[in-house]
């Protein structure tokens, strides 16, 4: 018996999705330091997009949360001093000054119940003064970047495939 985590078996869907997000939607050349944003749900296409970072010769800054967004955790937005929340930490300004490409991956634990309750984005128990005063603070930074954003649930994709298929 061969047990599946020792075999690498790509969906052909996800290395397809990397190459769209890398190639075509942000054009990943030799050298760039790109900042990838996601949550860990997003791991088989996060592990396809650091393989394919690295075959073009790039550099992956990767950024996992559990619930919030790029620059901050949702525990923390709902929790730190409202003085603190409205400055920007300045390595994280830095690195969205200085990084060549900002890949976003939203991809929620389970998509029943909507990106809210799935702990993806910002949702109404923070309130509103907090949410505004995060925003502001990093709003300008990293307009210098190339951009791409996807949002979907690779367990939706794992899901979606015939019982045949190996997971």
């Amino acid at each position: 018996m061969i047990e599946m985590r020792d075999v690498n078996m790509t969906d052909a869907r996800v290395e397809r999705y990397a190459e769209l997000l890398l190639d075509t939607c942000l054009g990943v050349q030799r050298g760039w330091q790109v900042m990838v944003w996601s949550t860990p749900w997003a791991r088989p296409l996060l592990e396809e997009i650091m393989r394919q970072l690295g075959i073009r010769g790039a550099y992956p800054l990767l950024r996992l949360t559990f619930s919030g967004g790029l620059v901050y955790h949702r525990a923390w937005l709902m929790h730190a001093p409202l003085e603190v929340i409205s400055e920007p930490a300045s390595i994280d300004v830095y690195a969205l000054e200085h990084c060549d490409a900002l890949l976003s991956i939203a991809a929620p634990e389970s998509t029943d119940g909507g990106a809210a309750a799935a702990g993806v984005g910002l949702g109404a128990d923070i309130g509103a003064g907090r949410t505004s005063a995060v925003r502001r603070a990093y709003r300008p930074r990293g307009l210098g970047s190339t951009k791409a954003r996807c949002r979907g649930s690779c367990a939706g994709i794992r899901r979606r495939r015939s019982p045949t298929t190996p997971e």
